[in-house]
């Protein structure tokens, strides 16, 4: 068989597997075109579905509908090939940061279609509408004026994480909401287009240039190979600083460490490690598997000095992943209790 018809071969068994499981799920409302099938035989379609449970949506909200979350817009994103390269945001007030996400999406003919999203937050207008949709839960001066500065803190995740959200629905070209809680959960159907790998290394002149192409590139980072010479290594030559003696030390064999050199190892600075933990539970907090109290009571905490105590950080992610990881075997075990029944 030629190699053009291995191509052939692997990208029509890769339509027919598309449509069999667009076939199987008719329930479910299908983001995938007629078109988006029909890639170029160096690409294949795949196709993918998401039945997400009601604890992944956000409230109700009056005129929007009912939004995802974003731990299954990240689903939603990596089903339908999304890549997000960069966010950029600014802040124009003590209340206002307006973020830019850029990103793209590989399109059947191979060609990437690049597409931003732009997002602005106003902690100001998000907090009085809280207070208006939940008047039990801040009626006093005080619960108003902690919710609002809760929102200041995290105006800049907020207003970066709904750019990136605006984007993966422009390119996955998904409803950013839902109208009903029936709609949200018939399911969805998404696609994206992904290199014929197996029929491209059925070609050994493509494979080759793929090969010669990694090697390439690793001589671009770390330089061509050097040919190692016949003859036997010549001695290494030190001079002492303080005597000026010169003495020579046969070349170190193959493996041998020297225990003197100086490229030491680049070490997260404390700083450092104490951001990434604080926006990693920020991230924790926003999954389904945490309810609304222990999601405000860690908002919450981190505006403590605790969470700028590194071991604390460590302590309060290992207990919200182990409440999560509780959250999803609990839910798996009810489902599974259902289909029995």
């Amino acid at each position: 068989m030629s190699t053009e018809n291995v191509l052939d071969v692997i990208w029509q068994e890769a339509k027919v597997k598309a449509l069999a499981i667009i076939a199987q799920n008719k329930g479910c409302i299908s983001y995938v075109r007629p078109e988006d099938l029909e890639t170029a035989n160096l690409f294949i379609p795949v196709v993918s579905v998401i039945i997400p449970i009601k604890q992944e949506f956000h409230e109700y909200i009056d005129n929007i509908g009912i939004m995802p979350r974003v731990p299954l817009m990240n689903r939603i994103r990596e089903g339908a090939g999304v890549k997000i390269h960069r966010t950029d945001t600014r802040q124009e007030s003590d209340d206002i940061w307006v973020a830019q996400s850029f990103g793209d999406k590989r399109m059947p003919d191979g060609t990437m279609q690049p597409d931003s999203a732009v997002y602005e937050f106003n902690a100001k207008i998000r907090a009085e509408r809280d207070f208006l949709k939940h008047p039990d839960k801040y009626g006093t001066d005080i619960q108003k004026r902690k919710h609002h500065l809760e929102l200041q803190l995290f105006g800049r995740s907020k207003a970066e994480t709904g750019a990136q959200l605006r984007l993966i629905a422009r390119l996955a070209k998904i409803e950013r909401s839902f109208r009903t809680e029936a709609d949200l959960l018939r399911g969805m159907i998404l696609s994206r287009v992904d290199r014929n790998v197996n029929g491209i290394m059925a070609d050994p002149n493509m494979r080759g240039a793929i090969i010669q192409h990694a090697l390439g590139s690793t001589e671009q980072v770390f330089g061509p190979k050097e040919i190692e010479a016949q003859s036997a290594a010549a001695p290494q030559r030190k001079i002492d600083p303080d005597s000026g003696e010169i003495t020579e030390q046969a070349p170190m064999e193959e493996g041998q460490a020297d225990l003197f050199h100086d490229d030491i190892p680049f070490e997260e600075s404390q700083e450092s490690k104490i951001k990434r933990l604080r926006e990693q539970i920020i991230d924790l907090l926003k999954d389904p598997g945490v309810s609304e109290k222990n999601r405000e009571s860690g908002l919450k905490w981190l505006s403590t000095t605790e969470a700028d105590d590194l071991n604390k950080l460590i302590e309060k992610q290992t207990l919200i992943e182990g409440a999560i990881k509780n959250y999803r075997l609990r839910a798996e075990k009810a489902k599974k209790g259902k289909g029995a029944a």
